[in-house]
């Protein structure tokens, strides 16, 4: 085991398979050999994986991103007409990267709060001396 261990966004971005593959590759080496970093990976994983479930899976509107657009550019004369949707980078069952950082963060956060709420509550049960 070495001194050096990922963060938390690094284990974020690992759970969410946002790395190249020599990162990946270094992550995981990492991972094997470190019980500690391996146990957090676990729960990053899992408050993902709970945080997606719960949230609903929305497509926007017909014709929303040509709308969009449109309106954003008033002045360039890019009409509704004239403007095509930007093509779709995620298929069926996937979420854009941004949705997948916001629900993970939100994880990460809920999990940041439950302990301290423990640590708050087991500081209430100790007794003066």
């Amino acid at each position: 085991m070495s001194d050096w261990h990922p963060g938390e966004g690094a284990l974020l971005d690992l759970a969410l398979s946002e790395l190249d593959d020599h990162r990946r590759d270094e992550l995981t080496r990492h991972l094997s050999g470190c019980e500690s970093c391996r146990m957090r990976y676990a729960e990053v994983v899992d408050a993902v994986d709970h945080v997606l479930l719960a949230a609903p899976q929305v497509d926007p509107p017909a014709g929303f991103s040509r709308s969009v657009l449109a309106a954003m550019a008033p002045g360039l004369g890019l009409g509704a007409a004239t403007v095509t949707s930007p093509p779709r980078r995620w298929g069926p069952g996937r979420r854009p990267r941004v949705a997948l950082v916001l629900a993970a963060a939100a994880a990460v956060g809920l999990l940041v709060g439950a302990g301290g709420a423990v640590v708050v509550l087991g500081a209430g049960t100790e007794t003066a001396q």
